[in-house]
């Protein structure tokens, strides 16, 4: 398994509970990959996706929310993995040690806002009324409007409207998406591997092609496994022109975003401001650490991954869209995200083919989605999901802090040292 982020630990975990001898490899120290590690918590369910015009991303974010109690309630109680979602609703029990958190996210449509033209202001209450909404009433999901606003998130919809009514322009509706505990969800496969996996953090590694398969060089020495699972991110493109499969290499790309942490949790729900106007986007999501839940920024900004500007500006940016001071945050990072675009501009589904006898590539499009990759994984190699496989034992390694735990720290340090 070449790479330890979500995709990896995931495919990692049913083939382990199928039998399989594991080996993971991956370049950093720090195991759990480095984008999974720095993603906002946000469990998406299909909402932020329901306007796009093939709406696959929509699809496969809710039918991987349905799979996570049937993929793993044989390895995890349920107050671990605790989601329910069936046909009567998407409910996420109350748990200390649980995945989910029930903190929903917040959409906030503009219907008729400062950034929309006329033109869109005619359009785009329709289009949300008979696309967006339509959509996401098909899947289950509740769309009514919340019937009264908090204070604090009426007051900041004000301040961007310059308007004493301003929440008026907004349709706010609470959706079926919530927070995820990201370490928590990779620690929990990490720890299923079992403790006959084999971790090799930090290898220096290359990939041969060695007949119609797949080899890895490891300091040197050739290894060709049964199967191997490019699931390294980023990195994928460069693995793939290795084997001589250029043309598919080029239909990756890998983008950043930037993510601004602040010292505290802002009293605000999660939200999202949703409008077609994609650079007026603002999301704000709480995160957990250890001191207590701090507030995550983020929004649709991106830029090629190789390429990342000076993050000042966004700080800058987000700090006044939201009325705090710059003084508020402890950092800021850009996390990356790897897609399977082809020829269009963005794509947001999971991946996982065959490049030659016994090798694949993967990736989760979403961290939410990778229910899907392990499901996908077991129908083409024939694995059970209905198994528990408890004779593995338990493998004695945790995975690394994600980015916004790492800022907490180190300014909680500073303070410190001062």
């Amino acid at each position: 398994m070449l790479g330890s982020g979500i995709a990896g630990l995931s495919l990692a975990e049913i083939l382990s509970r199928n039998g399989w001898q594991i080996t993971i490899v991956d370049t950093s120290t720090d195991i759990g990959g480095d984008a999974s590690r720095c993603t906002q918590n946000w469990l998406h369910t299909g909402w932020l996706y329901a306007g796009l015009p093939c709406p696959s991303a929509m699809v496969g974010c809710s039918t991987s929310l349905r799979l996570f109690q049937r993929t793993y309630e044989r390895v995890l109680p349920r107050d671990v993995v605790n989601v329910e979602a069936d046909n009567r609703g998407i409910t996420y029990p109350k748990s200390a040690a649980g995945w989910f958190s029930s903190e929903r996210m917040h959409y906030l449509f503009a219907t008729s806002t400062y950034d929309l033209t006329p033109a869109q202001k005619e359009t785009w209450s329709s289009f949300l009324d008979d696309v967006v909404l339509k959509r996401l009433s098909r899947l289950g999901y509740p769309t009514n409007e919340l019937a009264e606003l908090p204070e604090g998130l009426a007051a900041l919809m004000r301040s961007w409207e310059g308007d004493p009514s301003g929440e008026s322009k907004y349709r706010v509706i609470p959706s079926t998406d919530a927070r995820i505990d990201t370490r928590r969800v990779l620690s929990s496969l990490l720890k299923l591997l079992g403790e006959n996996t084999q971790v090799i953090a930090g290898a220096r590694y290359e990939v041969v092609p060695v007949g119609d398969r797949t080899g890895i060089r490891i300091d040197g020495e050739l290894h060709v496994p049964d199967l191997c699972v490019m699931a390294a991110g980023k990195a994928i493109p460069q693995l793939l022109s290795k084997l001589g499969a250029q043309e598919i290499a080029k239909s990756f790309q890998s983008v950043c975003s930037p993510v601004v942490v602040l010292e505290r949790a802002l009293d605000l729900p999660n939200f999202i401001r949703f409008t077609p106007n994609l650079p007026e986007t603002i999301n704000h999501v709480r995160y957990s650490v250890s001191s207590g839940d701090v507030s995550t920024v983020g929004s649709y900004d991106f830029h090629p991954a190789d390429q990342r500007p000076d993050i000042r500006p966004f700080v800058e940016k987000v700090c006044g869209r939201l009325g705090v001071s710059t003084s508020t945050v402890v950092g800021s990072y850009y996390g990356t995200k790897t897609e399977l675009v082809g020829k269009q501009e963005r794509r947001y589904n999971h991946a996982l083919e065959p490049v030659n006898a016994n090798t694949y590539y993967a990736i989760a499009g979403k961290f939410s989605q990778f229910p899907l990759l392990v499901h996908e994984l077991s129908q083409k190699l024939g694995l059970r999901i209905d198994i528990a496989n408890e004779s593995r034992g338990t493998l004695a390694m945790d995975v690394a802090e994600t980015a916004p735990e790492l800022l907490v720290r180190a300014a909680a340090a500073k303070r410190h040292a001062a």
